[in-house]
């Protein structure tokens, strides 16, 4: 009987060909043996398959898969399945492993035996030759549990992407992406440290993350964003919901959401010469801001005084309209406007 592997990652493509042999050569050159990878090709038209099946020639750690397009979440759910490892990490085609990388989760791993691990990455431009710094809390190195590590992440809203973390295999086989949405990380993440109990931290940048054109943050602002920003929230307060946690961590989950709000707002700033339909996108976003708000009610939930007074102030262009508005958030928000436009000029 074949030995199941201790670690699968799990990559999903869809028209790689130009990124993808620098993601699978990262895995490729890793010094850790005992790892498994899933690849999922979701319905890729270019030759993104004809490039990695030679490039993973004599190498039979590897698993292809060829489905038609379902998009990302379902395409992991689908690696999920064929998942054998008794860990599991993702990795995005565009993306790269550092070369330790998974001999640095198998030693934590091993040592630790905890259902999660979180690492440490590097936020680079697309040709990788600019390093943008990343948030690591000094707090990590004092955290054991979930429970200690879930008050962390909603008060200094610490990154909730797939990616960077090493999952316990049973628990991440556990629970499902949801489909059809962006962000489609964040709700997975929460109920899995939800569900899990032991964490631990690798304070070292384990991944190479590039910043591409075609992300989601660097696009120009759509109705798709703002519309499933506010579909990720709403999820999330089911997650709490259902595992009894709504009295401890709504308000954490509604903050998280006005962050959103606020960076969408900013956003809109940006990229407001770029956007066609820009009245539509406008409306849209006052329309969910209004479902937000009645959110707050329905859930009888107590805001701080600084959120009551950005609620207002987003609600300004009903009344001042944008261009006075837009005016008012350049100041009020510049070093988070610099932040995201940082971002999105990389």
């Amino acid at each position: 009987m074949q030995k199941k592997p201790f670690i699968s990652v799990i990559v999903s493509f869809f028209n790689e060909e130009e990124l993808l042999p620098r993601c699978v050569d990262s895995i490729c050159r890793q010094c850790c043996s005992d790892f498994e990878v899933v690849l999922i090709n979701d319905g890729s038209t270019d030759n993104s398959l004809d490039i990695v099946n030679k490039q993973i020639e004599g190498f039979n750690n590897f698993k292809v898969l060829s489905i038609k397009n379902v998009g990302l979440a379902e395409a992991r759910n689908i690696g999920l399945q064929h998942a054998t490892g008794e860990y599991i990490t993702f990795l995005d085609a565009d993306d790269a492993f550092q070369l330790n990388a998974l001999n640095s989760f198998t030693d934590e791993a091993k040592q630790h035996k905890p259902d999660l691990i979180i690492c440490d990455y590097s936020l680079l431009s697309g040709d990788g030759k600019t390093e943008l710094p990343t948030k690591w809390y000094t707090e990590y190195s004092q955290i054991e549990t979930t429970e200690e590590f879930i008050k962390v992440f909603y008060q200094k809203r610490t990154i909730e992407t797939v990616w960077g973390k090493l999952f316990k295999a049973d628990i991440a086989k556990s629970i499902v992406f949801k489909k059809g949405l962006w962000f489609e990380d964040r709700p997975y993440f929460v109920e899995f440290i939800l569900k899990a109990k032991t964490i631990t931290f690798i304070p070292k940048k384990l991944l190479k993350i590039y910043c591409r054109k075609s992300s989601i943050t660097r696009r120009v602002l759509g109705e798709k964003r703002i519309t499933d920003c506010h579909l990720i929230f709403l999820e999330e307060l089911s997650i709490l919901k259902k595992y009894k946690k709504s009295q401890l961590f709504n308000y954490g989950a509604f903050k998280t959401a006005l962050g959103y709000l606020i960076d969408n707002y900013l956003i809109q700033i940006i990229d407001k010469d770029e956007i066609k339909n820009y009245s539509e996108i406008c409306n849209r976003y006052q329309s969910l801001l209004d479902s937000y708000k009645k959110k707050i009610k329905q859930e009888n939930q107590k805001m701080k005084l600084k959120d009551k007074l950005l609620i207002s102030a987003l609600s300004m262009p009903n009344y001042i309209g944008w261009n006075l508005s837009n005016s008012f958030f350049k100041i009020l928000k510049r070093k988070r406007l610099n932040s995201i436009r940082t971002i999105k000029n990389l």
